[in-house]
């Protein structure tokens, strides 16, 4: 899981995973509360990782700070 913070309390977390089906899926949440939160099909883990580095790109261009998810 990748995560982002901004000073003013904004987040943005997104990973790539399989469901039980085997199909690869994209889920991000994001905003002021964990309330909004998105999840997209996508063909393929390779795809997913162009994905997330683009979501890193404007994360970062909108003033977010790479953060530690915490997830173990």
């Amino acid at each position: 899981m990748q995560a982002w913070r901004r000073d003013d309390g904004r987040f943005y977390y997104a990973l790539i995973t399989e469901d039980l089906f085997g199909l690869v899926l994209m889920i991000a949440h994001g905003g002021l509360t964990p309330a909004r939160v998105c999840t997209v099909p996508i063909s393929a883990i390779e795809d997913g990782e162009k994905i997330l580095a683009d979501i890193a790109r404007r994360r970062l261009a909108h003033g977010y700070k790479r953060h530690d998810a915490g997830v173990t």
